[in-house]
């Protein structure tokens, strides 16, 4: 699904994202994956859901 992506930011993004929905966690809102991903906070995931340009 990463071909949905032209720009490399949002496929990179969405490959962290469905690592971390893959990952059997018991909370899988956007809070709940920010650590398995490895970010800060969610807001590449908001981005990614919200804002980014998808094919």
């Amino acid at each position: 699904m990463g071909s949905l992506f032209h720009q490399p930011e949002p496929k990179a993004t969405f490959k962290l994202m469905v690592r971390a929905l893959l990952a059997g966690l018991l909370r899988k809102n956007l809070w709940g994956l920010v650590e398995p991903a490895g970010l800060a906070t969610p807001r590449p995931f908001e981005h990614l859901l919200d804002g980014a340009l998808w094919d």
